[in-house]
């Protein structure tokens, strides 16, 4: 069906056309025109694709084809649009309307996500699956009893974004049922989980199974497990020799388990961190530097080819990615180049004047940016406007956006990063202590705790002591930084706290927790 001008941006409208009268093609073919639809990244299709997913004239199956190929596109409908999709629509209208629903509709997702009688019962569980919110979460560990399999895969799969420990043990039985859509959910979602019981258990199923199929899933499963394990029990330095102990009597186990492999190797655990950071690593493609810039750095021919909307569109951005070199320009070639930039009406091009705007400490024109209507362009600018000088503008966006419901994620993280650096920091520990103990987003609450050390404020950070007495924040994330503050700022935990946190199975919990307990001040 494709040829090798796919992703040649004259050839898009060609594949919409096929989409829109592919109601004799077969679901895997509609899935590859999805595909390469998605992979054109042409912002010119969004609004043909929203027409089909809006003509009733059209076959379901297409439409529904549009709807999931346009949740892959920057899109700016607002909640009084979705609003009244939901409202009068047909079917399938709704369903999209579900599937691009921000927090504003959150009051109808939980009720559908609680009905698994309702139509829209699977598309409302995977939109919950995008929402780090703990109460959020529950609504999926709870859809993982259901009778249904394809709804316990889903649920399981939708998990897959925040891991909350309280999942974990119904997520292995799943991994255990005989149904292989929902165990091999439940084997994808554990992966990026890690406890002894998990690890033992995966060991023992590998070996046991005599599943061909299932045998390579557990075994694939098992190998992220242990890879991820591998990080706390390679070399680390301990302080103290009791805390070292009681880390390695408690994770004797998984020791003994995977006492063949080279633990002691400095590079397992440089490249678990190295994994760890690629997995965090939420930069955008065009905000990353790449490892040279060899094209003539001639603005004209640069708008002249950034404007063609036909060609290879794609390999132009990315050819002109790199723009560390607009500091060779005078400064009328420069603004000429980052208002044609700025202007453009493809997002990505915009992401392109974001970088500029960084090169050139151009603070009125990442301003701009950070308000932009694709969200694709505000994430990059609230990620490299950090690297501008403090500006008082910018500041009140980021704290906008902390302060919208809607931000979570790595792009809470970025915002906060970001803020801190625009931001004053008279009276910023009141308003941390706040977010640290009562605002409902686990990232947040983490940065928020990790921001009160970086100002070494230990007033405010003794407030955060009742934090190691909540369960946790879907892990246990929140109440490691809690004590990470607590050895870093010398403030004493009382033992009652510590205690109840001896029976939790997770390696990284207990390695802080190690640190703490034999502490000389930790006393019973």
């Amino acid at each position: 069906m494709l040829e090798q001008n796919e992703r040649d941006r004259s050839f898009p409208f060609h594949l919409l056309e096929e989409l829109r009268y592919g109601n004799e093609l077969k679901d895997q073919d509609l899935e590859k025109l999805s595909k390469a639809l998605v992979e054109l990244d042409d912002y010119r299709l969004v609004q043909p694709l929203t027409e089909i997913v809006m003509d009733a004239n059209l076959a379901a199956k297409v439409r529904e084809t549009a709807s999931l190929t346009l949740c892959s596109y920057c899109t700016d409908e607002t909640a009084e649009e979705r609003a009244k999709w939901w409202q009068d629509g047909d079917e399938t209208i709704k369903r999209h309307a579900i599937r691009v629903a921000e927090k504003e509709e959150a009051e109808l997702v939980v009720a559908l996500a609680k009905d698994p009688l309702n139509p829209f019962f699977a598309e409302a569980l995977e939109k919950l699956g995008s929402w780090s919110e703990p109460h959020y979460q529950e609504i999926l560990i709870q859809a993982l009893d259901l009778d249904q399999p394809k709804f316990r895969a889903i649920a399981a799969k939708a998990l897959i974004w925040e891991q909350p420990v309280r999942a974990e043990k119904r997520l292995l039985e799943i991994a255990m049922e005989s149904d292989r859509e929902a165990a091999k959910a439940a084997l994808h979602t554990l992966c990026y989980c890690v406890s002894n019981e998990l690890l033992l258990k995966l060991a023992e199923l590998k070996e046991s199974t005599t599943d061909k199929y299932m045998k390579a899933e557990y075994e694939n499963a098992f190998g992220w497990v242990a890879k991820e394990y591998k990080f706390f029990l390679s070399d680390k330095y301990w302080e103290n020799n009791s805390a070292r102990q009681y880390f390695e009597n408690w994770s004797k186990p998984a020791r003994q388990l995977l006492k063949d492999k080279e633990l002691s190797n400095k590079e397992d655990r440089d490249a678990a961190v190295q994994s760890k950071s690629n997995n965090n690593n939420c930069q955008l493609e065009f905000t990353q530097k790449p490892e040279s810039s060899n094209y003539e750095l001639n603005v004209s021919q640069i708008i002249a080819d950034l404007s063609d909307v036909n060609g290879q569109k794609s390999e132009k951005i990315y050819r002109y990615r790199n723009l560390a070199r607009l500091n060779d320009l005078n400064k009328q070639e420069q603004e000429k180049l980052l208002k044609f930039l700025s202007e453009s009406q493809d997002p990505n091009v915009r992401l392109l004047a974001v970088e500029a705007s960084k090169v050139l400490k151009n603070s009125k024109s990442m301003y701009d940016l950070l308000n932009d209507k694709c969200l694709r362009v505000r994430r990059s600018s609230i990620h490299l406007c950090k690297h501008l000088e403090p500006n008082e503008q910018i500041a009140q966006t980021l704290l906008q956006t902390i302060t919208n419901k809607n931000t979570d994620g790595s792009m809470a993280i970025e915002a906060l990063e970001s803020y801190f650096v625009h931001a004053s920091i008279f009276g910023q520990s009141d308003w941390l202590l706040s977010l640290a103990l009562y605002d409902k987003r686990p990232v947040v609450r983490e940065k928020a705790v990790i921001r009160l050390r970086e100002l070494d404020d230990k007033d405010k950070s003794m407030k955060l002591l009742a934090i190691l007495n909540e369960p946790p924040c879907n892990t246990w994330s929140l109440h490691i930084a809690v004590i990470e503050n607590c050895l870093s700022l010398s403030i004493d935990i009382p033992y009652s706290s510590l205690a109840p946190l001896k029976s939790v199975d997770s390696p990284s919990l207990q390695e802080a927790l190690a640190e703490a307990l034999f502490r000389p001040t930790a006393q019973e």
